[in-house]
Protein backbone atom coordinates (compact mmCIF):
# COMPACT_ATOMS: atom_id res chain seq x y z
CA UNK A 1 0.00 0.00 0.00
CA UNK A 2 1.06 3.22 -0.72
CA UNK A 3 -0.01 6.86 0.67
CA UNK A 4 0.01 9.56 -1.76
CA UNK A 5 -0.29 12.20 1.04
CA UNK A 6 -1.04 12.93 4.50
CA UNK A 7 -3.21 15.76 3.56
CA UNK A 8 -6.26 14.60 5.71
CA UNK A 9 -8.16 17.02 3.94
CA UNK A 10 -8.22 15.47 0.97
CA UNK A 11 -11.02 12.98 0.34
CA UNK A 12 -9.94 9.42 0.16
CA UNK A 13 -9.35 7.05 -3.26
CA UNK A 14 -8.31 3.76 -3.44
CA UNK A 15 -6.49 2.99 -6.53
CA UNK A 16 -6.31 -1.21 -7.64
CA UNK A 17 -4.69 -2.06 -10.80
CA UNK A 18 -5.53 -4.90 -13.41
CA UNK A 19 -2.80 -4.34 -15.72
CA UNK A 20 -3.33 -3.71 -19.43
CA UNK A 21 -1.39 -1.51 -21.82
CA UNK A 22 -1.69 1.54 -19.07
CA UNK A 23 0.66 -0.71 -16.88
CA UNK A 24 3.38 -1.90 -20.02
CA UNK A 25 6.48 -1.25 -20.91
CA UNK A 26 8.53 -1.56 -24.21
CA UNK A 27 11.47 -4.40 -24.89
CA UNK A 28 14.46 -4.51 -26.52
CA UNK A 29 11.99 -5.11 -29.88
CA UNK A 30 10.02 -2.56 -29.39
CA UNK A 31 6.42 -4.41 -28.41
CA UNK A 32 4.97 -3.59 -24.87
CA UNK A 33 3.80 -6.11 -22.05
CA UNK A 34 2.36 -5.58 -18.69
CA UNK A 35 5.36 -5.04 -15.73
CA UNK A 36 3.78 -1.75 -13.68
CA UNK A 37 2.21 -2.77 -10.99
CA UNK A 38 -0.14 -0.22 -8.43
CA UNK A 39 2.59 1.86 -7.07
CA UNK A 40 4.29 2.38 -10.06
CA UNK A 41 1.54 3.92 -11.84
CA UNK A 42 1.15 6.04 -8.93
CA UNK A 43 4.62 7.14 -8.90
CA UNK A 44 4.73 7.82 -12.21
CA UNK A 45 2.00 10.58 -11.98
CA UNK A 46 2.95 12.53 -9.01
CA UNK A 47 0.10 15.38 -9.46
CA UNK A 48 -2.61 12.90 -7.94
CA UNK A 49 -1.13 13.92 -4.44
CA UNK A 50 -2.51 17.43 -4.43
CA UNK A 51 -5.79 15.46 -6.06
CA UNK A 52 -6.43 12.76 -3.38
CA UNK A 53 -5.32 10.77 0.17
CA UNK A 54 -4.07 7.57 -2.00
CA UNK A 55 -4.06 3.69 -1.41
CA UNK A 56 -2.72 1.17 -3.92
CA UNK A 57 -3.23 -2.05 -4.75
CA UNK A 58 -2.48 -4.83 -7.65
CA UNK A 59 -4.54 -7.12 -8.34
CA UNK A 60 -2.99 -8.71 -11.85
CA UNK A 61 -0.91 -7.08 -13.91
CA UNK A 62 -2.42 -9.36 -17.16
CA UNK A 63 -3.46 -8.23 -20.60
CA UNK A 64 -6.88 -7.40 -20.55
CA UNK A 65 -8.29 -10.33 -22.87
CA UNK A 66 -6.93 -12.76 -20.39
CA UNK A 67 -8.53 -10.97 -17.16
CA UNK A 68 -10.66 -13.80 -15.29
CA UNK A 69 -13.92 -13.58 -13.14
CA UNK A 70 -11.88 -14.44 -10.50
CA UNK A 71 -9.26 -11.36 -10.81
CA UNK A 72 -12.41 -9.84 -11.27
CA UNK A 73 -13.74 -11.10 -7.60
CA UNK A 74 -10.20 -10.40 -6.10
CA UNK A 75 -11.07 -6.41 -7.42
CA UNK A 76 -14.74 -6.49 -5.86
CA UNK A 77 -13.32 -7.81 -2.75
CA UNK A 78 -10.61 -5.53 -2.30
CA UNK A 79 -13.01 -2.66 -3.61
CA UNK A 80 -15.15 -3.47 -0.53
CA UNK A 81 -13.21 -3.38 1.81
CA UNK A 82 -11.32 -0.20 0.82
CA UNK A 83 -15.14 1.47 1.29
CA UNK A 84 -15.87 -0.31 4.63
CA UNK A 85 -12.54 1.26 5.83
CA UNK A 86 -13.63 4.62 4.21
CA UNK A 87 -12.67 5.08 0.45
CA UNK A 88 -14.45 7.54 -1.10
CA UNK A 89 -14.56 6.95 -3.92
CA UNK A 90 -12.42 3.31 -6.16
CA UNK A 91 -10.08 3.81 -9.03
CA UNK A 92 -9.37 0.41 -11.21
CA UNK A 93 -6.97 0.35 -13.80
CA UNK A 94 -7.43 -2.11 -16.94
CA UNK A 95 -6.56 -2.64 -20.76
CA UNK A 96 -8.58 -1.01 -22.66
CA UNK A 97 -9.87 -4.35 -25.22
CA UNK A 98 -12.27 -5.95 -22.35
CA UNK A 99 -12.54 -2.87 -20.15
CA UNK A 100 -16.26 -2.30 -21.18
CA UNK A 101 -17.28 -5.62 -19.93
CA UNK A 102 -15.32 -5.41 -17.23
CA UNK A 103 -16.85 -2.31 -16.12
CA UNK A 104 -20.56 -3.67 -16.94
CA UNK A 105 -20.31 -6.96 -14.64
CA UNK A 106 -19.17 -5.32 -11.81
CA UNK A 107 -21.40 -2.41 -11.92
CA UNK A 108 -24.26 -5.39 -12.01
CA UNK A 109 -23.33 -6.06 -8.98
CA UNK A 110 -22.01 -3.36 -6.88
CA UNK A 111 -24.59 -1.64 -4.85
CA UNK A 112 -22.98 1.03 -2.89
CA UNK A 113 -22.84 4.68 -3.15
CA UNK A 114 -19.44 4.94 -3.95
CA UNK A 115 -18.49 4.47 -7.76
CA UNK A 116 -15.70 2.62 -8.89
CA UNK A 117 -14.43 4.34 -11.93
CA UNK A 118 -12.52 2.10 -14.33
CA UNK A 119 -9.65 3.76 -16.62
CA UNK A 120 -6.65 3.04 -18.66
CA UNK A 121 -4.76 3.78 -21.37
CA UNK A 122 -4.92 3.77 -25.66
CA UNK A 123 -0.83 4.60 -25.48
CA UNK A 124 1.29 2.99 -23.23
CA UNK A 125 4.17 5.13 -21.45
CA UNK A 126 7.12 3.95 -23.59
CA UNK A 127 5.36 6.04 -26.33
CA UNK A 128 4.79 10.02 -27.22
CA UNK A 129 2.44 11.33 -25.62
CA UNK A 130 1.14 8.34 -23.48
CA UNK A 131 -2.47 9.29 -22.49
CA UNK A 132 -2.42 7.15 -19.47
CA UNK A 133 -1.22 9.23 -16.44
CA UNK A 134 -3.76 12.03 -17.51
CA UNK A 135 -6.44 9.28 -17.61
CA UNK A 136 -5.70 8.41 -14.16
CA UNK A 137 -5.66 11.72 -13.19
CA UNK A 138 -8.97 12.40 -14.08
CA UNK A 139 -10.30 8.78 -12.87
CA UNK A 140 -9.25 10.08 -9.27
CA UNK A 141 -11.12 13.37 -9.74
CA UNK A 142 -14.36 11.53 -11.08
CA UNK A 143 -14.47 8.72 -7.96
CA UNK A 144 -13.88 11.83 -5.31
CA UNK A 145 -16.74 13.77 -6.77
CA UNK A 146 -19.84 14.11 -5.33
CA UNK A 147 -21.85 13.90 -8.36
CA UNK A 148 -20.33 10.28 -9.16
CA UNK A 149 -22.05 8.82 -6.21
CA UNK A 150 -25.01 6.58 -6.74
CA UNK A 151 -23.51 6.05 -10.41
CA UNK A 152 -22.71 2.48 -9.68
CA UNK A 153 -19.68 2.05 -12.10
CA UNK A 154 -18.43 4.42 -14.71
CA UNK A 155 -15.63 4.50 -17.27
CA UNK A 156 -12.93 7.47 -17.32
CA UNK A 157 -11.09 8.19 -20.66
CA UNK A 158 -9.82 11.00 -22.58
CA UNK A 159 -11.28 13.28 -19.89
CA UNK A 160 -15.02 11.48 -20.69
CA UNK A 161 -16.92 9.96 -17.96
CA UNK A 162 -19.25 7.35 -19.51
CA UNK A 163 -22.06 4.76 -17.71
CA UNK A 164 -20.49 1.07 -17.64
CA UNK A 165 -23.95 0.04 -19.14
CA UNK A 166 -23.72 2.49 -22.20
CA UNK A 167 -19.59 2.51 -23.42
CA UNK A 168 -17.76 0.66 -26.09
CA UNK A 169 -14.59 0.63 -27.54
CA UNK A 170 -15.52 1.96 -30.99
CA UNK A 171 -12.24 2.96 -32.22
CA UNK A 172 -8.88 -0.11 -31.92
CA UNK A 173 -6.55 2.44 -32.04
CA UNK A 174 -7.85 6.19 -30.96
CA UNK A 175 -7.52 8.36 -27.87
CA UNK A 176 -11.43 8.94 -28.36
CA UNK A 177 -12.02 4.93 -28.43
CA UNK A 178 -14.48 5.10 -25.70
CA UNK A 179 -18.12 6.40 -26.99
CA UNK A 180 -21.63 6.06 -25.66
CA UNK A 181 -24.13 5.81 -29.01
CA UNK A 182 -26.82 6.92 -28.47
CA UNK A 183 -26.63 9.18 -25.43
CA UNK A 184 -23.12 10.80 -24.89
CA UNK A 185 -20.88 10.81 -21.91
CA UNK A 186 -22.25 10.91 -18.51
CA UNK A 187 -19.92 13.85 -18.23
CA UNK A 188 -16.72 15.77 -18.47
CA UNK A 189 -13.80 16.01 -16.19
CA UNK A 190 -12.67 19.79 -16.98
CA UNK A 191 -10.13 21.82 -15.14
CA UNK A 192 -9.60 19.09 -12.41
CA UNK A 193 -13.40 18.92 -11.46
CA UNK A 194 -16.18 16.41 -12.92
CA UNK A 195 -18.91 18.11 -14.20
CA UNK A 196 -21.69 15.39 -14.67
CA UNK A 197 -23.86 16.45 -17.76
CA UNK A 198 -27.44 14.09 -16.85
CA UNK A 199 -28.61 11.87 -14.16
CA UNK A 200 -29.28 8.35 -13.97
CA UNK A 201 -29.78 5.82 -11.28
CA UNK A 202 -27.66 3.34 -10.30
CA UNK A 203 -27.69 0.00 -12.16
CA UNK A 204 -26.65 -3.34 -9.71
CA UNK A 205 -29.66 -5.25 -10.77
CA UNK A 206 -31.83 -6.50 -8.15
CA UNK A 207 -31.77 -10.14 -8.51
CA UNK A 208 -28.10 -10.28 -7.64
CA UNK A 209 -28.51 -7.84 -4.39
CA UNK A 210 -31.49 -10.49 -3.50
CA UNK A 211 -29.35 -13.88 -3.75
CA UNK A 212 -28.01 -13.53 -0.57
CA UNK A 213 -24.24 -14.35 -1.86
CA UNK A 214 -21.70 -12.88 -2.87
CA UNK A 215 -20.54 -12.99 -6.55
CA UNK A 216 -17.22 -13.53 -5.65
CA UNK A 217 -17.25 -17.14 -4.81
CA UNK A 218 -18.80 -18.21 -7.59
CA UNK A 219 -16.53 -15.97 -9.47
CA UNK A 220 -13.24 -18.08 -7.69
CA UNK A 221 -14.99 -21.53 -8.22
CA UNK A 222 -16.12 -20.73 -12.24
CA UNK A 223 -13.56 -17.89 -13.60
CA UNK A 224 -14.10 -18.45 -17.04
CA UNK A 225 -17.88 -17.16 -19.12
CA UNK A 226 -18.87 -20.24 -21.20
CA UNK A 227 -21.30 -18.70 -23.16
CA UNK A 228 -20.61 -18.16 -27.02
CA UNK A 229 -21.44 -15.49 -29.08
CA UNK A 230 -23.10 -16.21 -32.00
CA UNK A 231 -23.19 -13.68 -35.23
CA UNK A 232 -26.37 -14.20 -37.47
CA UNK A 233 -24.70 -13.70 -40.71
CA UNK A 234 -25.94 -13.79 -44.47
CA UNK A 235 -27.05 -17.10 -45.47
CA UNK A 236 -26.58 -18.69 -42.18
CA UNK A 237 -28.24 -22.38 -41.63
CA UNK A 238 -28.57 -22.46 -38.08
CA UNK A 239 -25.50 -25.59 -38.32
CA UNK A 240 -22.91 -24.18 -36.32
CA UNK A 241 -25.82 -22.76 -33.39
CA UNK A 242 -27.25 -26.27 -33.35
CA UNK A 243 -23.58 -28.08 -33.37
CA UNK A 244 -23.74 -25.95 -29.77
CA UNK A 245 -26.54 -27.64 -28.31
CA UNK A 246 -26.35 -30.98 -29.53
CA UNK A 247 -22.22 -30.59 -27.24
CA UNK A 248 -24.43 -29.87 -24.45
CA UNK A 249 -24.26 -25.56 -24.55
CA UNK A 250 -26.64 -24.31 -22.13
CA UNK A 251 -26.53 -20.74 -23.20
CA UNK A 252 -26.10 -18.65 -26.36
CA UNK A 253 -26.14 -14.97 -26.86
CA UNK A 254 -26.71 -14.50 -31.26
CA UNK A 255 -25.55 -11.15 -32.59
CA UNK A 256 -28.55 -10.48 -34.60
CA UNK A 257 -28.44 -8.52 -37.48
CA UNK A 258 -31.05 -5.50 -37.63
CA UNK A 259 -33.36 -4.85 -34.41
CA UNK A 260 -32.82 -8.71 -33.83
CA UNK A 261 -33.02 -10.89 -36.44
CA UNK A 262 -31.76 -14.39 -37.83
CA UNK A 263 -32.33 -16.65 -40.91
CA UNK A 264 -35.41 -18.47 -40.97
CA UNK A 265 -33.66 -21.48 -40.24
CA UNK A 266 -31.74 -20.18 -37.77
CA UNK A 267 -34.51 -19.80 -36.14
CA UNK A 268 -35.52 -22.88 -36.23
CA UNK A 269 -32.94 -24.01 -34.34
CA UNK A 270 -33.74 -21.37 -31.36
CA UNK A 271 -37.03 -22.83 -30.84
CA UNK A 272 -35.62 -26.38 -30.54
CA UNK A 273 -32.69 -25.18 -28.39
CA UNK A 274 -35.45 -23.10 -25.95
CA UNK A 275 -37.93 -26.31 -25.71
CA UNK A 276 -35.06 -28.23 -25.08
CA UNK A 277 -33.93 -25.77 -21.97
CA UNK A 278 -31.48 -23.78 -23.65
CA UNK A 279 -31.31 -19.59 -22.51
CA UNK A 280 -31.00 -17.63 -25.81
CA UNK A 281 -30.42 -14.33 -25.56
CA UNK A 282 -30.71 -12.19 -28.80
CA UNK A 283 -28.61 -8.67 -29.55
CA UNK A 284 -28.37 -6.74 -32.14
CA UNK A 285 -24.92 -6.20 -33.72
CA UNK A 286 -25.80 -2.37 -34.47
CA UNK A 287 -24.06 0.13 -32.24
CA UNK A 288 -27.41 2.09 -31.88
CA UNK A 289 -31.24 1.56 -30.52
CA UNK A 290 -30.97 -2.34 -29.99
CA UNK A 291 -33.57 -4.52 -30.43
CA UNK A 292 -37.38 -4.19 -30.98
CA UNK A 293 -40.37 -6.06 -30.62
CA UNK A 294 -42.86 -6.08 -32.61
CA UNK A 295 -41.94 -4.43 -36.41
CA UNK A 296 -41.42 -7.77 -38.16
CA UNK A 297 -43.44 -10.60 -37.96
CA UNK A 298 -41.35 -13.11 -41.03
CA UNK A 299 -39.67 -16.05 -39.83
CA UNK A 300 -36.57 -15.16 -38.19
CA UNK A 301 -37.59 -12.00 -37.01
CA UNK A 302 -37.60 -10.07 -33.47
CA UNK A 303 -41.14 -11.23 -32.88
CA UNK A 304 -41.04 -14.46 -33.84
CA UNK A 305 -37.95 -15.20 -32.15
CA UNK A 306 -39.54 -13.90 -28.66
CA UNK A 307 -42.39 -16.03 -29.51
CA UNK A 308 -39.96 -18.93 -29.65
CA UNK A 309 -39.30 -18.30 -26.06
CA UNK A 310 -35.82 -16.18 -27.28
CA UNK A 311 -34.77 -13.31 -24.28
CA UNK A 312 -34.22 -9.78 -26.16
CA UNK A 313 -31.22 -7.93 -24.90
CA UNK A 314 -32.81 -4.70 -25.74
CA UNK A 315 -30.19 -2.03 -25.49
CA UNK A 316 -27.09 -4.43 -24.53
CA UNK A 317 -24.69 -5.60 -26.97
CA UNK A 318 -23.76 -9.09 -27.48
CA UNK A 319 -20.88 -8.94 -25.39
CA UNK A 320 -22.33 -7.11 -22.68
CA UNK A 321 -25.50 -9.70 -22.52
CA UNK A 322 -23.37 -12.43 -22.50
CA UNK A 323 -21.96 -11.01 -19.17
CA UNK A 324 -25.40 -10.06 -18.05
CA UNK A 325 -26.68 -13.96 -18.72
CA UNK A 326 -23.51 -15.50 -16.52
CA UNK A 327 -24.30 -13.24 -14.01
CA UNK A 328 -28.27 -14.42 -13.84
CA UNK A 329 -27.41 -17.82 -14.05
CA UNK A 330 -25.05 -17.63 -11.07
CA UNK A 331 -28.40 -16.48 -8.84
CA UNK A 332 -30.19 -19.50 -9.94
CA UNK A 333 -33.14 -17.52 -11.83
CA UNK A 334 -35.14 -19.25 -14.21
CA UNK A 335 -35.40 -18.03 -18.17
CA UNK A 336 -38.60 -16.23 -17.36
CA UNK A 337 -37.04 -14.56 -14.68
CA UNK A 338 -33.95 -13.89 -16.45
CA UNK A 339 -36.30 -12.12 -18.99
CA UNK A 340 -38.15 -10.43 -16.71
CA UNK A 341 -34.18 -8.83 -15.46
CA UNK A 342 -33.78 -7.61 -19.16
CA UNK A 343 -36.98 -6.16 -20.08
CA UNK A 344 -36.66 -4.08 -16.91
CA UNK A 345 -33.23 -3.23 -16.69
CA UNK A 346 -32.00 -2.85 -20.62
CA UNK A 347 -35.57 -2.03 -22.02
CA UNK A 348 -35.71 -5.38 -24.62
CA UNK A 349 -36.52 -2.93 -26.83
CA UNK A 350 -35.39 0.04 -28.81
Amino acid sequence: MQKGTDDMTLPRISIGALGGTIGMTAGPDGTVTPQLDGDDLVAGVPELAALAQLRTHTVTTKPSPSITLADLGSALEWAHAEVEGGAQGIVLTHGTDTLEETAFILDLVWGRPQPIVLTGAMRSGSRFSSDGPANLASAVVAAASPDARDAGVLVCMNEEVHLARLVTKADSQALESFQSPGAGPLGYVREGVFRRQWHAQRTAIDAVEGSGSAPEDTWRDRPMVNIPIIEAGLADDGALFRALIDHGVGAVVINGSGVGHTSASAAEQVRNAVDHGAAIVVASRTHQSGTARKIYGYAGSESDLMSAGAILAGRLSARKARLALRVLQDVGLSIEEMRDVFERHWGGQA
